[in-house]
């Protein structure tokens, strides 16, 4: 697997444990986009995942005392977790400056992305480990749900990553 499609499916692993983590915690969902955008095979992905998520949320029926449970995980890693944000924010622009230099250095760029793969890499350490106290918090049947929306998640990317290798 090349270098870029891991960066991406962990990047994409990361935002989808904060999308869920979000979806969880937080109170009234976002609007839909609109416009060309939704129409496109990225928008579709994003949006679909978004619509999957929004409705994972509420077949879990998570109850006020898992919630409670699952904040106080997440609020016990803050000090772990901010660091780590902060570390892939910076590397995330390191590697948009290499890329948009006037004058792209190949080494530079695979260097920043080594590096930015590297804080994705620290990332989801940082999540599988706050997935693992979080994991029994729920019941199988949520679990289950849970690897379902995994699993559809997968799919859809799979499903786009070979219509925008068709699209001319």
């Amino acid at each position: 697997m090349s270098t870029r499609k891991v960066i991406a499916l962990s990047a994409a692993a990361v935002l989808t444990i904060g999308l869920v983590a979000g979806t969880l915690t937080a109170g009234d969902a976002a609007r839909p986009m609109e416009g060309r955008f939704a129409h496109s095979p990225l928008g579709r992905l994003i949006l679909g995942n978004v619509g999957r998520a929004l409705t994972l949320r509420s077949e879990l029926n998570v109850t006020e005392e898992q919630r409670a449970k699952i904040q106080e995980i997440v609020k016990s890693h803050k000090d772990g977790m901010v660091p780590v944000a902060q570390v892939l924010k910076a590397k995330k622009e390191a590697l948009r400056q290499a890329v948009m230099s006037d004058q792209p250095d190949e080494k530079a760029i695979r260097a920043a992305a080594d590096e930015l793969g590297k804080a994705i890499g620290d990332a989801a350490v940082l999540a599988s480990r706050i997935g693992g106290e979080v994991r029994p918090v729920f019941t199988d049947e949520q679990r289950q749900r849970i690897e379902k929306f995994l699993q559809e998640r997968e799919a859809s990317g799979d499903a786009f990553l070979k219509e925008w290798s068709q699209t001319p």
